[in-house]
């Protein structure tokens, strides 16, 4: 079952994803350093020496929904972000390590928000994807 035609005409948003890069270890056989964030990206040569990399972007037509919120953490930081984006298809190969741009924000912590878990949804016999849902943090 596709997605209805009035769901599609809201999601006239766009979010870039580009897929994770594993690599096991690093140089010397070190784990991967999480970023600020949690994520294992770094740029080459970076912290962790460049051990996460990122596949080629890939521009998904969404529903992008954000409620800014202040979430104080554990290590003393404070979050400001809390979403979910729509996509309009089925996407299972989308990944929490992923990148996500969001191409309209403005604030630093919100153009790469941090993924938290990812959604598929399927259809009344749990048979057919239908939809990706990403949400962040």
């Amino acid at each position: 079952m596709p997605i209805q035609p009035e769901l599609l005409e809201i999601m006239t948003q766009t979010v870039v994803i580009e897929n994770a890069i594993h690599a096991p270890n690093g140089p010397q056989g070190e784990p991967p350093v999480l970023d600020g964030y949690g994520r294992h990206y770094s740029p080459e040569g970076g912290p962790s020496g460049g051990i996460m990399k990122y596949g080629p972007p890939k521009t998904y037509r969404c529903r992008y929904e954000n409620q800014t919120k202040v979430i104080s953490t554990v290590d003393g930081r404070d979050r400001v972000s809390s979403g979910r984006a729509y996509l309009a298809g089925y996407f299972p190969e989308i990944e929490t390590e992923c990148r996500v741009t969001v191409p309209k924000e403005v604030w630093p912590t919100l153009i790469h928000p941090v993924v938290v878990s990812i959604e598929n949804n399927y259809d009344e016999d749990g048979l057919v994807g239908y939809n990706t849902t990403v949400h962040f943090e």
